[in-house]
């Protein structure tokens, strides 16, 4: 793991103590994550939303406000 939290491309793997313990869960989880910036927020509460590139308004808001 790369601990530089600027605005390289961080490699995360899944045996790295950072790695998502959520993530680990999964089924097939994927091996390695690519991040950039601050990666301690991994381990903060998160949000996944899953959906299309064209969000309308009402969905943009929400997330807005969920966050």
């Amino acid at each position: 793991m790369v601990n530089n939290y600027d605005k390289e491309q961080i490699e995360i793997h899944i045996e790295d103590k950072i790695y998502p313990n959520d993530l680990k869960k999964i089924k097939n989880p994927p091996e390695v994550l690519y991040a950039i910036g601050n990666i301690k927020l991994l381990k903060k509460k998160k949000v996944a939303i899953v959906g299309t590139r064209k969000a309308s308004e009402l969905r943009k808001r929400y997330c807005f406000w969920t966050s």
